[in-house]
């Protein structure tokens, strides 16, 4: 059961759709805060507040999106298991759960602050709006780019879809089991994954629902995110798990189970295949970048042209140059752009103006390496022509279409264009 529930939680469409996001393959880390809550719920024991602090922690470490998935996976879980802990010594309980709030909060401190500084002076909040334009519908839980289904009939519906949350006939076979006749819902594990499950599934469509809405007024940190496809995880890891009880619950009577349950973890994971995976390698970063590696004082590098705010993705290919001299970069890519990028894309447009010199010694570049490739024919050539007449540029390397420069203070190239 354990075997199944990894294979469908490691390999599931959605997961393997995501591999660049690096992110997403640790959202097992979810799995280890419902463990340690569990642990907490049921032995009610201090070592286990801090191991499900420390929990959430790692979640934290791990992406925004997966700390705000633990937090709110959390918060059904307790309330669909209310009936379990009232019972007894509910006092105890909320004083154990008050301490691991507690402590957690702390401890994500680290992790949290420069986010709250990002909201705080760079508006680091995404309206409702733009939120929307990230959130699925109900039929990207029938999509899936898995070859077997893909080729059968998904096809039509991937293409439609805006994500992939089809957890495989396998799956959905199990969890009938589980659930048949009242199944693992008479227990408080199964009552819970199902409200977990069905709470991510409501959660994935966004502010189309008003459970959305309430939740990101409710919670800070929802505010910074702008895809709620991602609590589609939350439905997948229930998933997972009911359908390793409905394994349990199927395999419980067969005096040799081991064969079955072979059978079944194999069928799951033959369901996921998304092979053959297909790779473009890509091109060997210039040379000419040894340059600027050799450098050895303390150097800020902007590289030009340089992208305004709805074309930050072609920063992509100079944040991978970086790489071949690890200088600080002003240009950079994200989901997220702030406002200092807005305005210094537009103090940089006329390249190499007066106005896009002083804002370069402002924020303390020494280098500027210019793509004259990615400028229309005539405007690289004026551009060249132009850069060669400011005396505050200096030529130090030039390979094809790339020129290295430095940058000069403003007092040196004075005196450069005297002399």
């Amino acid at each position: 059961a354990a075997l199944l529930a990894g294979v469908l939680l490691g390999f599931n469409a959605h997961t393997l759709t995501r591999v660049p996001h690096i992110q997403a393959q640790y959202l097992g880390v979810i799995a280890l805060v419902f463990l340690v809550f569990d642990r907490l719920l049921m032995d009610r024991r201090r070592a286990d507040v801090v191991l499900l602090a420390l929990a959430v922690v790692a979640a934290a470490l791990t992406s925004g999106y997966a700390v705000v998935l633990a937090v709110v996976g959390l918060g059904v879980a307790v309330l669909a298991r209310a009936d379990e802990w009232m019972r007894e010594r509910p006092g105890n309980l909320f004083g154990l759960l008050a301490g691991a709030t507690i402590l957690g909060g702390f401890l994500v401190l680290p992790v949290a602050i420069p986010y709250w500084l990002a909201g705080a002076q760079q508006g680091l909040e995404r309206p409702l709006s733009q939120v929307q334009a990230f959130a699925i519908t109900p039929l990207s839980y029938v999509a899936t780019a898995s070859r077997f289904h893909y080729v059968l009939w998904a096809q039509g519906i991937y293409e439609r879809a805006a994500g992939t949350f089809f957890p495989g006939v396998t799956a959905l076979a199990l969890v009938t089991a589980a659930l048949w006749r009242g199944g693992v819902l008479r227990q408080p594990r199964g009552r819970m994954l199902l409200a977990v499950g069905v709470a991510g599934f409501v959660l994935s469509l966004g502010p189309a629902t008003p459970v959305y809405r309430a939740l990101y007024a409710a919670l800070p940190p929802l505010r910074g995110l702008r895809d709620p496809s991602r609590f589609g995880y939350l439905f997948l890891f229930a998933i997972a798990l009911l359908a390793a009880a409905g394994l349990q619950r199927l395999t419980r009577r067969v005096r040799r189970r081991g064969l079955p349950a072979a059978g079944l973890i194999v069928l799951a994971t033959l369901e996921m295949l998304h092979g053959p995976r297909r790779h473009v390698l890509h091109p060997e970063i210039a040379p000419i970048y040894g340059v600027i590696a050799a450098v050895t004082e303390p150097s800020v590098v902007v590289e030009m042209p340089f992208p305004p705010r709805d074309k930050v993705i072609r920063n992509v290919g100079y944040v991978l140059a970086s790489t071949a001299h690890w200088k600080p970069l002003l240009n950079g890519f994200s989901g997220f752009i702030p406002h200092s990028y807005r305005r210094r894309a537009v103090r940089l447009r006329g390249f190499p103006d007066r106005r896009s010199l002083r804002e370069m010694r402002r924020v303390g570049v020494t280098h500027v390496v210019v793509h004259l490739d990615r400028y229309p024919p005539d405007e690289g050539r004026r551009l060249l022509t132009r850069i060669q007449q400011r005396s505050e540029l200096e030529l130090l390397a030039s390979e094809r279409q790339i020129r290295v420069y430095r940058l000069l203070a403003a007092s040196a190239a004075a005196s450069s264009s005297n002399s």
